[in-house]
Formats: structure tokens, sequence, C-alpha cells
């Protein structure tokens, strides 16, 4: 029997969904120091995450000036069984040092910074470092910052409107993502409206 194209049946279809993040905190380029406190809090519960993503948040540790072992913090992470997929917070050069790790698909530029120029200037630094890496880099909450530093796309944390009015005025060129989403049922809406 032959198949028309208007009526081909579609083998699969992708569809946008929003994970839980969890935030690994990093407050200590020192590995040893993080393995004994990772031991010491879950190494009785070695089952107590199960693959489970993580977002590595370099903030508290973004003005030190000791390197941080990538490589060696993924191997870390992944023995207690959650898997990075994100980064945030840190300088431009632990950025780029995460980042040449590998094992990143986003970078969320989402600095606490008290103006439009500090976002900026940020934004600018780091999305050629993430681009060179092909990782998405999304800008939170500003579109315009997100337009003249070239990122991938926006990130927005304000609620179901802004993010319908994001995902209406920047997809398909522009990876719209949501966060800041507390129920199950807030997760349902914001990919039923089209986040990424």
């Amino acid at each position: 029997m032959a198949v028309t194209a208007g009526h081909a049946r579609a083998s699969f279809d992708l569809k946008s969904a929003t994970l839980p993040l969890i935030a690994v905190l990093l407050k200590t380029a020192d590995l040893a120091e993080l393995a004994e406190a990772l031991q010491a809090r879950l190494g009785d519960t070695p089952d107590f995450f199960e693959q489970d993503p993580v977002l590595v948040d370099l903030a508290p540790v973004a003005e030190s000036d000791e390197a941080i072992d990538f490589p060696a913090l993924i191997l870390l992470l992944r023995s207690y069984r959650v898997v990075p997929l994100a980064v945030r917070g840190g300088s431009a050069a632990q950025m780029e040092a995460a980042l040449a790790a590998g094992d990143v698909a986003s970078l969320l530029i989402a600095p606490e910074v008290a103006t439009t120029a500090e976002l900026q200037a940020i934004a600018e630094a780091l999305v050629p470092i993430a681009q060179r890496h092909d990782v998405a880099a999304l800008v939170l909450g500003d579109s315009r910052v997100m337009g003249r530093a070239h990122a991938d796309g926006i990130h927005i944390e304000a609620g179901g409107a802004a993010l319908k009015e994001a995902i209406e005025a920047l997809q398909p060129k522009s990876i719209v993502g949501a966060g800041n989403i507390r129920v199950r049922h807030e997760a349902m809406e914001a990919g039923e409206a089209g986040a990424d």
C-alpha cells in the first residue's frame, strides 16, 4: 500500500521539555577538599542521585586565581551519579576552561550585576567563548543584550506572560529557555508555550 505525503506517519516527535536542575555551588577549586565534602555528605547514600542533571555554579569561586580541573570535576560529580549539563557564574578564564572540558550544553549568562552595561560587557566577553566550543549562550532576561552580544538565546524567569512574549518575538531564530519554575504545572505550561 502506498502512503502519500499527506498521510505519512511520523516515526517520532520532538517536543520541548523542562527539567529541574540541581545547582552545585562550587565553593572551592580544591577538588580533594570537594571530594571529602561529597563523601561526608553523600557517602552513606550512594544512590541518592540517579543520573540527575546538575548546573555547576562557579559564582562563589569566580574571584579565585586557583585553576579548576574541569575534567576531574566532571568525573568526581559523575561518581555521585549526577550529570553536569551547564555551568554559570565563573570568570572568563574559568568559563573557557569549563567549556574546553566538554559535556557542557549551555552557558547561562546570569551574573548578579547592577546595570545593563555590566551585563552587556559580561555577555560580550562570554558569548564568543561559548560559541567557540559549540555551547549555546543564553542571556538572562534581556533580549537587547542577547541581540547585541549575538547570544544564542534568552532565559526567562519572569513568568508565563514574559515567556510567551519572548517565544513570540524570538523563536525560531533564538532559543527561549524558562526558569524559576516551582511546580510541575508551571513546567507543563512552559513546555506547552514552546520553551526550549
